[in-house]
């Protein structure tokens, strides 16, 4: 299997005040830093140790392969008023 760093799972990204979290859901990984860049950093260290491990033990084809986000999660408009794009605006009540 490829090494980690070709193994690309899907990184969630939220922030909530001056933290951001970030997380790999499928390899149960959560980061909080106050520092988008760093926290991406840790986050990617932690995943090359999970699978670095994972493949050591012999077990890298047990962990769960990457998964897409699902759709409405990358269509959701995050942060941003659709009030001002009615075309938006009909798209995003289509999905949700």
């Amino acid at each position: 299997m490829a090494d980690s760093s070709d193994i690309r799972y899907p990184i969630f990204v939220t922030q909530q005040g001056s933290m951001y979290t970030l997380r790999i859901r499928e390899l149960l990984l959560l980061v909080h830093d106050a520092d988008l860049q760093n926290g991406y950093e840790e986050l990617l260290e932690r995943k090359k140790q999970v699978i670095d491990w994972a493949r050591e033990i012999g077990l890298i084809d047990e962990l769960p392969p990457p998964s897409p986000p699902p759709f409405g999660a990358a269509a959701r408009p995050v942060g941003l008023s659709c009030g001002n794009f009615p075309s938006l605006n009909r798209l995003r009540k289509a999905i949700f």
